[in-house]
């Protein structure tokens, strides 16, 4: 399970579901953190979310978490190149994006050249308030405790 899993939902149970996930286009991409909370929990949540994400550009990754990551990656890829729609995705994503196509091996061995250093420089880079933005769907009358949660990160 990912930090944000098992922070949010196993350990606090403040989400139904919680999930990370980025966007990559040709000019410019994005990250997102999308969960669904009951009202009540809305701003420990984010508290808790938002300190998670804090944590890992203030903190490396430890080696033994990192491992688990770039094998869950191996497997996913694995598993999700055997349907061939995917197979197209893969390829034509490689082609519009970067112009320079990797085979799933040449893919992979980068993976497994990510360092703990090169993900916190990139959660340094991103997660960062000029840069964050907060989105809250729901019948909230008051924007002032979602204020305060920004001004915090």
């Amino acid at each position: 399970s990912s930090r944000l899993f098992t922070e949010v939902r196993e350990r606090r149970g403040l989400a139904y579901y919680v999930r990370a996930e980025h966007g990559a286009y040709h000019d410019t991409g994005s990250f997102s953190v999308r969960c669904g909370v009951a009202q009540g929990k809305i701003e420990e949540a984010l508290k808790t979310i938002t300190h998670e994400l804090k944590k890992i550009s203030n903190k490396r990754v430890p080696a033994s978490e990192l491992g688990r990551a770039k094998e869950f990656l191996h497997g996913k890829i694995t598993l999700d190149l055997e349907d061939s729609a995917e197979v197209a995705e893969w390829y034509g994503r490689q082609a519009m994006l970067t112009g320079r196509i990797l085979t799933p091996h040449e893919k992979l061995a980068k993976l497994d050249k990510v360092t703990a250093a090169e993900i916190q420089t990139v959660a340094r880079a991103i997660f960062q308030r000029p840069k964050f933005r907060l989105a809250v769907i729901g019948p909230y009358d008051n924007a002032k405790p979602f204020l305060k949660i920004l001004s915090s990160f």
